[in-house]
């Protein structure tokens, strides 16, 4: 379907074509989260209306929904500075919710942290004094064979690189430098409207020969800040043999045969880590 995508002024447009969606399905979507907007909390509202967009259109590319669907829609209601407040813990539970019943049956847990959570996450793991300000959003635990369950890593999440990506950056490293596992899940939703875009969510992983785009990816492919980035952009240029750091850049779609790659390094992880 043709979605227009209009300037900051809500003069200019442009028609972006988007692929796995069409008009029925789109109606249906914007309307169960304006429902979800009025009986639940906004972040909840965000993660659920997002999931059901992924349920109603699975072709559709991930990026695509959220950006010029969920975004565009709860603009029409709130702020842009509301969703900048919102988004991010939304996004964070769309992805938990997703995976967390894919990943229990592996013996993995998956779950939000925040506030002191992330706090005792970080000393659980021995780290909580090389980390600053830094944080991790998800922790990922594993079943021992007593039954209890152990802390082996986590993902960073963010909808687009250009959040302060670098923030994350010394939990990450210390977490890798402990033995533990830190992935990056990104949707890398960045496009640019008019009058200066064509509102295309292209992302900010480009190629290597282009500069913008080989600055981001050097986060991962050349300085290994991650272990591995999962873009759930279909746009994003995924990394092609070795990289010069082993970490990797993956385009995945949540309705990728499970497991998928983000899974599948995961229950490896698990793995190793449980046998150490």
């Amino acid at each position: 379907m043709i979605i227009k995508v209009y300037d900051a002024k809500n003069v200019e447009s442009v028609d972006v074509k988007i692929e796995g969606i069409n008009e029925t399905n789109y109606q249906n979507i914007i309307n169960t989260f304006e429902t979800y907007l009025q009986s639940k909390a906004k972040s909840d509202a965000v993660a659920d209306a997002y999931l059901y967009a992924l349920s109603k259109c699975p072709e559709a590319n991930p990026a695509d929904l959220w950006w010029h669907v969920i975004y565009r829609s709860y603009l029409i209601q709130y702020s842009d500075q509301s969703w900048k407040r919102t988004a991010g813990y939304g996004l964070e539970r769309a992805f938990v919710n997703f995976y967390a019943p894919l990943l229990k049956s592996y013996d993995i847990h998956i779950s939000c942290l925040g506030g002191a959570k992330a706090l005792q996450a970080m000393k659980d793991m021995g780290i909580a004094d090389r980390v600053g300000k830094s944080k991790l959003d998800v922790i990922l635990e594993g079943k021992c064979n007593d039954d209890t369950y152990k802390i082996f890593g986590g993902v960073h999440i963010k909808s687009s690189l250009a959040e302060r990506i670098q923030d994350d950056v010394p939990a990450s490293l210390a977490m890798m430098e402990a033995g533990y596992w830190s992935g990056f899940f990104t949707l890398d939703a960045k496009a640019f409207p008019p009058p200066h875009g064509d509102g295309v969510v292209r992302g900010e992983l480009g190629f290597r020969s282009d500069p913008e785009g080989a600055l981001k990816r050097n986060y991962f492919e050349l300085n290994g800040q991650f272990d591995n980035c999962y873009s759930y952009n279909l746009r994003t240029t995924p990394s092609v043999d070795e990289t010069l750091s082993g970490k990797k850049i993956y385009a995945l779609s949540f309705s990728d045969p499970k497991p998928d790659q983000f899974m599948k390094d995961v229950i490896k992880r698990w793995h190793q880590f449980k046998n150490c």
